[in-house]
């Protein structure tokens, strides 16, 4: 929220500090889609007036692509270890100990001495309670764990070999056999399908789809080329914004059957984008192009 200025309202930036400090090690589990619905929801929020969290939902853009390049067994790997690696909390009264002997109100009129404290448990003496008041319940000293802790040990360990793995392998399977694909957890935006229009005699044709994000513009594409073009070239893919400016979102080399899976991400927000086109690195010629 800003003032007639334009500038941020002083009254709201003590509520926007402690939502920050709430919310701002979510962004890698925003980015690998381990929030649940309320927690995205409440994030999305957050960055719609964060310049310091949508710039680190930017940086963190390409992750999910680069864990799908992370080989099967290693993404298993990694997740057995996380797994190993994260304590089971302690009991409760191993945190907090027994409770202390409280004194008794009848005894204490009679002259009974109230009881001593355990020298082993400190110096610190017990509180004393009114009568018929129910004594505190031990509270644990530890927090719970954040999304973040939640997503980068199970998200980006087991969604890396579930999930960007093509859901090829089964965790805990002793047959191996592929499981079957479930439901994400949250609801991305919708991503939009286009159609690319192939020129230059169909050496390359490409599958492309768009989603708005709150840093900006996702993209999602597949491609194909020509026989005597496999393996041979270095592609771009370049934006066009409604002012004419091009820039380059991604290069990759060529391959024998094509490309799949391939992801890349900008600042630039889908309004202000004009054209999508795939262009040799080489050369400004353009093979294949759509109209957003």
């Amino acid at each position: 929220m800003t003032d007639r200025d334009g500038r941020p309202d002083a009254r709201r930036e003590p509520e926007l500090r402690r939502e920050h400090d709430a919310v701002h090690e979510w962004d890698a589990a925003y980015v690998l889609g381990g929030l649940s619905t309320d927690e995205r929801a409440r994030f999305e929020r957050h960055l719609c007036g964060c310049e310091a969290c949508t710039a680190s939902v930017a940086d963190l853009a390409g992750l999910p692509a680069v864990l799908r390049l992370l080989p099967v067994d290693d993404a298993v790997a990694i997740a057995e270890e996380a797994r190993v690696a994260s304590p089971a909390p302690a009991p409760v009264e191993t945190r907090v100990g027994a409770a202390e002997p409280e004194p008794d109100p009848e005894e204490s009129r009679a002259g009974t001495p109230a009881p001593v404290a355990d020298p082993s448990r400190g110096s610190r003496t017990p509180a004393r309670r009114r009568p018929g008041r129910p004594a505190p319940r031990p509270r644990a000293s530890g927090r719970p764990s954040s999304p973040r802790r939640r997503a980068l040990v199970g998200a980006a360990a087991v969604l890396a070999v579930v999930l960007l793995a093509g859901g090829g392998y089964a965790l805990g399977s002793s047959s191996g056999r592929v499981a079957e694909p479930t439901a994400s957890v949250t609801t991305p935006t919708p991503a939009v399908p286009v159609a690319m229009m192939s020129l230059v005699g169909g050496a390359v044709t490409a599958d492309l789809s768009v989603t708005a994000t709150p840093w900006g513009t996702r993209f999602d594409w597949e491609c194909a080329y020509a026989a005597d073009l496999e393996g041979t070239g270095v592609y771009d893919l370049v934006v066009e914004e409604i002012d004419g400016t091009r820039t380059v979102v991604a290069t990759w080399d060529s391959a024998p059957g094509g490309a799949a899976g391939l992801a890349a991400s900008s600042k630039l927000p889908l309004d202000r984008l004009r054209s999508v086109e795939i262009t040799a690195a080489d050369s400004t010629t353009v093979l294949t192009r759509t109209t957003l």
